[in-house]
């Protein structure tokens, strides 16, 4: 990417971004939006994603690549000032495309109270003096269940309530959580020696933003602990990155694979199972501590997970084709029973904890009977690092869910068409299915031609 196509491209996503702000709420014009959003999606890619693609699993052992001798390559400041600029018009657009955000306020509210959330539904008698004088409640979403998200994240929406932020201060708190993720990103790029530009395929990408910015969604929140514990890990630094994976399971549970990944390493790559142990206990140290406040009555921080688990449904992919021949319940517990071989398959590659995070994310949002947009922005932060068309489309696509939005408003239930599923699914899949079929293709000459490759160069190489 030369300086020109960078500032270009930052200018012509700002414009963007300016025009989705007027159509705000952007719940009435999802389609129009669409088109924008379209457009600047395939922009970011087509300028950003390189001709020739890394490898998607890179060895543990493998030193990274080093960038092209004269490429140039943008500095942290100007990625970071683009970031900040791409941001600013969506923070006054009216988060209409998901009320998760008014949920956040309110369980905020609670907790600041010193009440439960994981025991009180927001409709509870109990805390109707609460609601009588919060400006969130009327908003909530499925007010008869109470609280799905971890403790951690609760400590943080208490956190913002004790300082007295509403929506919008809520929404900025996001963006400036995930201008240093984006930070953080740029850093992990650098140990890794990739190309910074990559950064920008989650620091510019629209989805970001609207998720983000717009609808002010807290899953940055856990996203920064996973790639602090990712650069930590880069640089070897065991302990603390096991802390920082435990604060992301903390926040959301998901988080926590990366953690498991890295346990697994840990037990590879040393005798014994000390390291393993302790690596453990330092993964395991945040989610207990924070969750106890929840526990002391003898009650798991779970809430309305059950309900969550066994009867949400949104935008699927293999689950939707399981359902009209084996049922609805069967159909999750095979979507389990092939996510868990999923994972033994992603734990038989030995791959490093970021990719076999990113394989095993990958697998889920196939397999999960709830794919909500903002779920993809967890794959999405980890593109950067395995820059791929087939990973970039199955992120970008995802919010052609948001065409329920246009359903509903023609008298219909919340579902989006299903051509839209055949696209966001089938489309990545043969993309993922090219680039594997590629890899296998050309994996014995690329043997070959290192088998032939004289022998001091092989060895400066190394070095590099």
């Amino acid at each position: 990417m030369s300086p020109r196509a960078f500032h270009l491209l930052g200018g012509t996503l700002f414009a963007a971004n300016l025009v989705s702000s007027a159509l705000s709420p952007l719940a009435e014009a999802v389609p129009l939006w669409l088109l924008l959003y379209g457009f600047s999606t395939l922009l970011l890619g087509w300028v950003v994603l390189p001709s020739v693609e890394r490898p998607l699993d890179r060895p543990p052992d493998r030193p990274p690549d080093r960038p092209r001798a004269g490429s140039w390559s943008p500095s942290v400041a100007s990625v970071l000032l683009w970031s900040t600029l791409l941001r600013l018009p969506l923070l006054g657009a009216e988060p209409s495309l998901s009320d998760d955000l008014y949920r956040y306020v309110w369980e905020g509210e609670v907790v600041l109270a010193g009440s439960d959330p994981y025991d009180l539904a927001p409709d509870s008698p109990e805390l109707a003096g609460l609601a009588a004088t919060s400006t969130a409640h009327r908003l909530v979403n499925h007010r008869e269940l109470p609280a799905l998200y971890p403790a951690g994240a609760q400590w943080v929406f208490a956190g913002a309530a004790a300082l007295g932020l509403g929506p919008l201060g809520f929404r900025s708190m996001m963006s400036i959580v995930d201008l240093i993720l984006c930070a953080l990103l740029l850093g992990l790029a650098g140990a890794r020696a990739m190309p910074r530009s990559l950064v920008l395929l989650y620091a510019w990408h629209p989805l970001t933003v609207v998720e983000v910015v717009s609808s002010g969604h807290f899953d940055v929140l856990a996203m920064l602990p996973l790639a602090l514990g990712l650069l930590l890990w880069e640089r070897q630094r065991v302990p603390a990155a096991m802390l920082a994976f435990g604060f992301s399971i903390s926040v959301k549970w998901i988080g926590g694979f990366a953690g498991v990944f890295a346990l697994a390493a840990l037990r590879r790559g040393r005798a014994g199972w000390r390291p393993m142990l302790v690596g453990a206990a330092f993964l395991l140290t945040p989610v207990m501590l924070l969750s106890l406040p929840f526990s002391v009555d003898g009650s798991l921080p779970l809430g309305s997970s059950s309900t969550y688990g066994l009867h949400w449904t949104n935008h699927s992919g293999v689950y939707s084709l399981l359902v009209p021949v084996f049922g609805t319940h069967p159909a999750r517990w095979i979507c389990v029973a092939l996510g868990g071989m999923v994972f033994g398959a992603v734990l038989h590659r030995r791959l490093e904890p970021l990719h076999s995070f990113l394989w095993l994310y990958v697998g889920m949002l196939f397999l999960s009977p709830v794919v909500h947009p903002w779920y993809t922005l967890w794959l999405l932060v980890l593109v950067p690092f395995a820059p791929s068309w087939g990973l970039f489309m199955l992120v970008s696509l995802a919010p052609l869910s948001y065409l329920a939005w246009t359903t509903m408003e023609a008298g219909g239930d919340w579902v989006a068409p299903g051509w839209s599923a055949g696209l966001c699914y089938g489309l990545p899949a043969l993309l993922l299915g090219r680039d594997w079929v590629r890899r296998r293709l050309s994996g014995g000459r690329v043997a070959e031609t290192e088998a032939q490759e004289p022998e001091g160069q092989g060895e400066q190489s190394e070095e590099g």
